[in-house]
């Protein structure tokens, strides 16, 4: 070992500064690692073939691929139809409720998206959602210019994080009645079970106030079909 300095001298009452400490013991530290830091390791010297797998980043994912929603439905006489057709893959939202809704109302309960994992370290947790969606039957159907800015249905998404909302894709009209959306977000977790989910609800806006898109309709008409859908994590170690 060289000879090796300090690089604060505490004099007597003098106030104690933790970073006083810690540097005087970086000299030590340093130089029994052999100063291996970013600025004496050549480029591509550490290959993935070196480190563990997951040292840094954890991807999870969950995507479902489901196209109909995007098409309209079409009666025998080709007229549009109230609403697209589901699959069983294809997750409504029901236009009965104005409150969150993460699975289909319909018989085959299928997620909006979800994502389970147990982190073993603590970190930084990176969320995206994209996801493609066709109202049922809109309010605005009938306007030839647009959203009907009067009573609008419209469509809300969330990411949850262990019950915590992170980021929200808020009131998307009904016009045009297909259409899609993205959202992003982050939040730092601790180590252990971490529950990714997505919610989704609907509604009727009436000025100041909202409702159920269901009102004085048939609420079925009013569902909102949500097809083709991802949601990724991305969990980055510290």
């Amino acid at each position: 070992m060289a000879f090796r300095h300090r690089q604060v001298n505490p004099q007597t009452n003098d106030i104690i500064d933790v970073e006083d400490i810690n540097g005087n013991n970086r000299e030590f530290i340093n130089e029994l690692n052999g100063f291996i830091d970013r600025d004496n390791i050549p480029y591509g010297s550490i290959g993935s073939r070196r480190l563990e797998k997951y040292a840094f980043n954890q991807i999870k994912f969950h995507r479902i691929t489901d196209v109909t929603p995007l098409h309209s439905r079409k009666n025998d006489d080709g007229s549009k139809a109230d609403a697209p057709i589901g699959t069983d893959k294809t997750c409504i939202i029901s236009a009965n409720l104005t409150g969150w809704q993460n699975k289909s109302h319909n018989k085959n309960n299928q997620m909006l998206n979800v994502v389970n994992f147990e982190a073993n370290t603590d970190g930084v947790l990176i969320c995206e959602w994209s996801g493609s969606f066709r109202f049922g039957y809109p309010l605005t159907v009938s306007e030839s210019a647009g959203v009907n800015h009067n009573i609008p249905q419209v469509i809300e998404f969330r990411i949850l994080v262990n019950g915590i909302e992170i980021t929200k894709l808020t009131r998307i009209p009904d016009c045009p009645s297909g259409n899609s959306g993205a959202m992003y977000g982050c939040i730092p977790v601790p180590s252990g079970e971490v529950k990714v989910m997505v919610e989704a609800r609907t509604f009727k806006v009436s000025g100041s106030e909202i409702s159920t898109a269901s009102e004085n309709v048939t609420w079925s008409r009013r569902d909102v079909w949500i097809g083709t859908r991802e949601l990724i994590c991305n969990f980055r170690k510290r």
